[in-house]
């Protein structure tokens, strides 16, 4: 099945209900929320700026919000809260969109990136702010910590997640990682895509003339190369900045039938850290 670009399109939700009670579960909870900066969640200490709300708490508020996925359009496309909107914070209208969000639906945002140790929704947190929209909440627990706890309430590849038992487990993701070593002996006689961003890349290729750069939001792109691999009767590699993005593409392809797929363990800035240890 090939993706669809329409799941990339942001979507509009009107959320029924009143705002009263988002703010009673807010002020029951929110300063142990705020507090509770550990080493569970070591960006806590950098953005103590920024409130937070808990998992609980948005469960509980999940109908007085209106939930906002800061991540890519690819990752939103993979899993995601039900019914969340997406704006990437890498989006430069990003303070645009989330403004006509907020006035779109009249209730309190809370944004959300994969959790812990994402900088993403921490960013955008503090971009609301500044763009006025002060009522702004954080859950920095992520997707993985939501799905993990309300399947039910997550969706994966466009479909009612409904069990964690359908989650790409670390072990299955380290079934198809390769050292930066491991990666490279394959590479010429492989299919390389490389799915950093233009500023990541910033023209440079790790494997040049055999990789071809291919953004993930590219559904159509995306779509050549993996056919390239299996016509081709050829594993099919790829690898991003720092090992960080390629789990969600893993969900894809597993969807796809493929199986001859390898991702490169930390991705290129382990393959620079291999270069200059004398790879």
């Amino acid at each position: 099945m090939a993706l669809n670009p329409s799941r990339f399109a942001i979507q509009p939700r009107i959320v029924a209900g009143g705002v009263a009670g988002f703010c009673l579960a807010l002020l029951a909870g929110l300063m142990p929320s705020i507090a509770s900066a550990n080493d569970d969640y070591p960006l806590r200490d950098r953005y103590k700026d920024v409130p937070l709300i808990s998992i609980e708490q948005l469960r509980e508020s999940l109908n007085d919000v209106t939930v906002v996925d800061v991540r890519s359009a690819f990752e939103h496309s993979v899993l995601r809260i039900d019914g969340a909107l997406n704006a990437s914070v890498g989006d430069h209208r990003f303070p645009i969109l989330i403004k006509e969000m907020r006035d779109s639906t009249g209730k309190p945002l809370v944004l959300y990136c994969n959790g812990h140790t994402c900088e993403k929704s921490y960013q955008a947190g503090r971009l609301a702010h500044h763009a006025g929209l002060t009522d702004t909440r954080i859950y920095d627990g992520g997707i993985d910590d939501w799905a993990h706890a309300y399947p039910e309430l997550t969706q994966l590849l466009g479909k009612p997640l409904t069990s964690v038992d359908r989650l790409i487990s670390k072990e299955k993701l380290a079934q198809h990682t390769l050292t930066p070593e491991e990666f490279a002996k394959i590479v010429p006689s492989a299919v390389v895509v490389d799915i950093r961003t233009p500023l990541e890349r910033a023209g440079l290729g790790l494997f040049v003339g055999r990789e071809r750069p291919v953004l993930l939001d590219n559904a159509r792109r995306l779509d050549r190369m993996i056919e390239r691999a299996r016509e081709g009767g050829k594993p099919l590699l790829v690898y991003d900045n720092t090992g960080r993005e390629v789990p969600w593409l893993q969900y894809y392809l597993e969807e796809q039938g493929l199986t001859d797929y390898w991702f490169m363990k930390g991705g290129a800035r382990a393959f620079f850290e291999y270069l200059q240890g004398g790879g």
